[in-house]
């Protein structure tokens, strides 16, 4: 398995840059040390990350920039800088000939979306959404990881 080193290491920038935030909703946040994730919790991490594949399909990359957290706002500064780091090193979600919601889950205390993805080259990645719950109790990305599966190519 490839591990592709720059998201592992902005998604502990962001985690170092970023601390949680406070929930304010009825949607309960993901519990410490939990592996598992509340269904309606799931439903919603899927439901931003589906709209961010939604506007990068249209080539808006002001909407797609606006389900990004603030931190990673922040990093990149402004859509075009955003859209350049998605094409350039995450093509595979911005682009995919498939992408499959698996489990939503927990890895190292912060909420996560697992995807299956076959980007346009036709290899084929899990792609690991993490998310972070908003002040005002919505869920943004906070970072992706793509890992190559070895062999799986369409």
């Amino acid at each position: 398995m490839t591990v592709r080193i720059f998201p592992l290491v902005l998604c502990l920038l962001v985690a170092l840059v970023a601390p949680p935030a406070a929930a304010q909703s009825d949607t309960p946040a993901p519990t410490p040390g939990s592996t598992t994730i509340d269904q309606t919790v799931a439903a919603a991490f899927q439901s931003v990350i589906g709209a961010q594949l939604d506007a990068f399909q249209r080539d808006d990359w002001v909407s797609a920039f606006s389900y990004a957290a603030p931190s990673i706002q922040e990093v990149f500064g402004d859509p075009p800088g955003f859209r350049s780091m998605v094409l350039n090193g995450y093509r595979a979600v911005a682009q995919p000939m498939v992408f499959d919601f698996q489990d939503a889950t927990v890895l190292n205390g912060r909420p996560a979306q697992v995807v299956y993805v076959v980007g346009p080259d036709g290899k084929a990645y899990r792609a690991v959404y993490f998310m972070q719950q908003q002040p005002d109790g919505s869920w943004k990305i906070s970072g992706v990881t793509l890992f190559l599966l070895e062999g799986t190519t369409t």
